[in-house]
């Protein structure tokens, strides 16, 4: 089992990283900083954070030293950061850090932060916006999720609902290529749920967009035609039988 499926499955089994309180946070530093002092003490300790992460060269062992030492170091800093409507570089690498090991709900809330916020992903490391990053990670946790048969919802629908703008919002400008193998993991899962209809709606939306969903498509649409047809059979077999008539009657 990888590291992230363990990590996956500490959070489904109610497990939570360690509490800041009793892990040492940047400079042992005191929660009454004003914003400028805050965000220049992040800045040396996130700067040498960065430098210590970029020193391991396996991803297990980058996911671990997220886990084990990062994620309890500044989560007070970043509900501090979100409570005060501040903004710094530590809230997106926060974010996939949080995707990283598996705590979906605190990486969605501060990916959504980052957005109302205008908080941009750091150039130094990320070349995609906040939304397309977002999108890649939650693309890679369900994909784990589902290969280990667990729920992906409400995470899952909650980002996807975002990016196609079903909440309300504007629809998210991401590229064809990522945009794609969400509709098709949602398809996927509405045909797993038995949803037909909405499973043939998102592969088709898949395939328009150059997805190689085509024979997943047919198969959906043929068990969604089956499927009206013998409904129409039923419909039509109940208005040919004489108002009033008990079947147990019929021969008689």
């Amino acid at each position: 089992m990888s590291l992230m499926k363990k990590n996956q499955k500490k959070f489904q089994d109610g497990q939570t990283p360690p509490s800041a309180s009793v892990v040492g946070t940047p400079g042992g530093a005191k929660t009454s900083m004003g914003k400028d002092q805050l965000s220049k003490l992040l800045d040396a300790s996130l700067g040498e954070d960065l430098k210590t992460l970029s020193g391991f060269n396996s991803r297990e062992a980058k996911t671990q030293h997220k886990l084990n030492a990062l994620i309890p170091r500044y989560i007070d800093y970043v509900h501090r950061l979100m409570d005060q409507g501040w903004k710094h570089d530590l809230l997106p690498y926060y974010m996939v850090w949080s995707f990283d090991v598996a705590s979906v709900e605190l990486a969605l809330k501060i990916g959504f932060y980052c957005i109302e916020n205008n908080i941009d992903m750091p150039t130094d490391m990320y070349k995609s916006d906040v939304q397309t990053v977002m999108t890649r990670c939650m693309e890679t946790w369900t994909k784990n999720q589902l290969d280990s048969d667990h729920s992906v919802e409400p995470y899952f629908s909650t980002l996807f609902d975002a990016m196609t703008g079903a909440d309300g919002s504007d629809a998210w400008d991401i590229t064809d290529k990522l945009s794609r193998r969400i509709y098709k993991l949602r398809g996927l899962l509405e045909d797993e749920a038995g949803n037909l209809e909405a499973a043939q709606k998102y592969l088709q939306k898949a395939y328009d967009l150059g997805e190689s969903v085509k024979t997943k498509l047919a198969e959906v649409t043929k068990r969604l035609d089956d499927s009206k047809a013998a409904e129409a059979e039923k419909v039509t077999a109940a208005e040919a039988k004489p108002d009033g008539e008990d079947p147990k009657d019929s021969d008689k």
